[in-house]
């Protein structure tokens, strides 16, 4: 079995071979994921007003 120390050895030199993305490449990549984010957000929200407004007319009708 491995020690903690060679482990640590170890994840030290597969960071060194990462290739990390640079500072432009991270903002572009985060405002699309909360671009993303928000459409999502006002896709679920608008389906959920519209199937909630079904439920209560289908509740009225059916219900009296």
């Amino acid at each position: 079995m491995a020690s903690v120390k060679q482990i640590f050895s170890e994840v030290k030199t597969e960071f060194k071979k990462v290739k990390w993305p640079g500072k432009d490449q991270s903002i572009n990549v985060t405002i699309l994921v909360v671009a993303l984010s928000v459409g999502v957000g006002i896709y679920s929200g608008l389906f959920d007003v519209a199937f909630a407004t079904l439920v209560k007319r289908l509740a009225a009708i059916i219900g009296g």
